[in-house]
């Protein structure tokens, strides 16, 4: 069977974007459902102590090597690699931590990853081509550096997540020369078997039937959609609350929650919305279970980390009718509403409370093995 390969995965724990967090945890939590001989070698590069905290903490760290990046260079090394970069565009010595690996992942541009072969790049979606109101010029031309960059080489491996993303990126660069491979994601949950339910209820003073949306607050995720609806629900004589999860701020947008709040008093709609902030996510998962329905009125999406985590939920899920949420679910499924459509959406609300929604069903383990399965595929393929 010959040698296992060694696969690098570069982590960073970060709460204004924890999907990108999450990925890498789930991606490596479903590598360990294949059996060892045929899963490669795991080892994480990480830049923080508090992102090797977190990993450390997890239940599969035993099984992988965290590997805290770190910068031996010496004085003469700094001016050995700026004289080679600027002549030849690499540097000649890059030292400190274990560098031994068959493949790299995702899409590293730090100096650490230099002499490693086979960087493999990914790009969740292109949120910037179709919302580039809601990001300073300075990211979208970070941004398009580094798509053209991964477009114009052959050298390069792209992951994709989705048929709607490859599609968005064989729209906005026809002319790529990378190697392109649709590898959509699964999401795992640690066990809540043991967890008092009435007991996280009370931590958050939740009490009667909810819903629960669980988007970041940024622009385009629908929070303002969300209020609408409920704002129409109520006009409909039903009775509904929503618990709001996630970070109350977007740095590329800080007024956004702030006006959020404003058209919450307009519409006198107190009563009816909770913010809980960022929680840990064994409680995100709970309140997701013991809700009524989980909200999902993004205007726009990658592959929906909370869509996947209702159908490992197996619950019921009322969200925005969406190219890539449909890929993810089934263009059947009765829980669509008409995006940036309050009143659509207010009505699916009222079914759900109705009860008139079934939940999605999936055997969710299979998704997991072929998350793990196609990420060993391609790394045979460009190791």
């Amino acid at each position: 069977m010959g040698e296992r390969k060694v696969l690098g995965l570069v982590y960073g724990y970060n709460e204004s974007w924890i999907a990108g967090s999450y990925y890498i945890e789930n991606l490596i939590a479903c590598l360990l459902l294949i059996q060892e001989r045929y899963r490669p070698q795991i080892k994480v590069y990480v830049y923080t102590e508090d992102s090797y905290k977190v990993l450390s903490q997890k239940d599969f760290a035993k099984a992988i090597d965290i590997i805290q990046l770190k910068d031996a260079q010496t004085l003469v090394d700094r001016v050995i690699n700026k004289i080679s970069f600027w002549f030849t565009g690499k540097y000649m010595f890059v030292r400190g931590f274990d560098q031994r690996v068959d493949a790299i992942f995702p899409n590293p541009n730090t100096f650490h990853f230099h002499k490693m072969p086979n960087h493999i790049a990914w790009i969740p979606d292109f949120q910037e081509k179709y919302f580039p109101e809601f990001f300073p010029e300075a990211e979208l031309l970070r941004r398009e550096k580094n798509h053209q960059k991964i477009a114009s080489s052959i050298e390069y491996v792209l992951v994709l997540s989705s048929e709607s993303a490859r599609k968005d990126f064989e729209k906005f660069y026809p002319e790529h020369k990378s190697r392109n491979y649709v590898i959509p994601f699964a999401v795992t949950i640690p066990s809540l078997s043991g967890i008092d339910r009435q007991s996280v209820l009370a931590k958050y003073a939740i009490k009667g039937d909810f819903f629960i949306c669980s988007n970041q607050f940024w622009a385009h995720k629908g929070h303002t959609t969300l209020i609408r609806a409920i704002h129409q629900v109520n006009e409909m004589g039903e009775q509904v609350k929503v618990v709001f999860t996630g970070k109350p701020f977007d740095d590329r947008n800080p007024e956004f929650f702030t006006d959020l709040m404003k058209m919450i008093e307009d519409y006198d709609l107190s009563e009816c919305v909770c913010f809980l902030g960022f929680i840990p996510r064994e409680d995100q998962l709970v309140l997701m279970e013991q809700s009524l329905a989980i909200l999902q009125p993004s205007q726009f999406e990658g592959w929906s980390t909370i869509v996947e985590d209702a159908k490992i939920l197996n619950k019921c899920i009322v969200l925005s009718n969406l190219e890539i949420h449909m890929e993810q679910l089934d263009m059947d499924y009765e829980g669509f509403f008409e995006v940036n459509n309050e009143y659509s959406l207010a009505i699916k609300i009222v079914q759900a409370i109705k009860g008139d929604i079934s939940p999605p069903n999936f055997d969710y383990k299979q998704n997991q093995i072929k998350f793990g399965q196609d990420i060993i595929t391609l790394l045979k393929d460009v190791s």
